[in-house]
């Protein structure tokens, strides 16, 4: 083989090995403006577990349910004499929750709060994002996680769509104020999703 070729060749490995490593996002076809996952999400079965339900809601979404939410808190945060108790978790929780109720046939990753391409890619390729984040009340800091399972820019703007596992109700927010706190006080800070 020529210099040229042999070299051509090494590129190409190199390029595919970078993109296959940095989680480079698939091309959204123009026009498509809105991309939704619907399914048969829960609610949280405690005042604190909205991060365990938004889990569940994530494997759901994945078709991979195959445990419950008292069952992850039980093998994360159980002990004697209280196998389930009701206290919060971190987007790390969130994580492990996930990979348990799915039996381990899938891997998540967890980050800060990504970008709107990012959320659009993953949603558009069937995969939903679950989101952390945080809001002060009474000067205390507190924290909530949701699934983001849907955006749209059809007006312009960028949106994003979410299952509240709290009150089991869907809300359609504007990125930008998802982020930033101007929605409900509350900002953006953690994801976690399918590897």
């Amino acid at each position: 083989m020529k210099k040229g070729k042999i070299l051509a060749v090494l590129m190409a490995g190199i390029i595919s090995i970078v993109l296959t490593h940095t989680g480079a996002m698939a091309y959204i076809p123009p026009g498509v403006t809105s991309g939704y996952l619907y399914a048969s999400y829960t609610t949280q079965q405690k005042s604190n577990w909205c991060w365990v339900a938004t889990a569940q809601n994530a494997t759901i979404q994945e078709g991979c349910n195959i445990y419950d939410q008292y069952y992850a808190v039980y093998i994360l945060k159980g002990a004697t004499p209280d196998f389930y108790p009701n206290v919060p978790g971190t987007i790390g929780d969130a994580k492990s929750a996930a990979e348990i109720i799915c039996d381990h046939a899938l891997t998540y990753t967890t980050a800060g709060a990504k970008t709107f391409a990012f959320i659009s890619d993953k949603i558009y390729n069937g995969h939903s994002i679950m989101a952390g984040y945080t809001y002060v009340y009474n000067g205390s800091t507190y924290g909530h996680m949701v699934l983001l399972m849907g955006w749209n820019t059809s007006s312009g703007t960028e949106k994003v769509k979410f299952f509240d596992p709290g009150n089991g109700c869907y809300y359609t927010v504007t990125y930008a104020a998802f982020c930033s706190g101007m929605y409900n006080g509350s900002v953006y800070n953690a994801s976690c999703y399918v590897n």
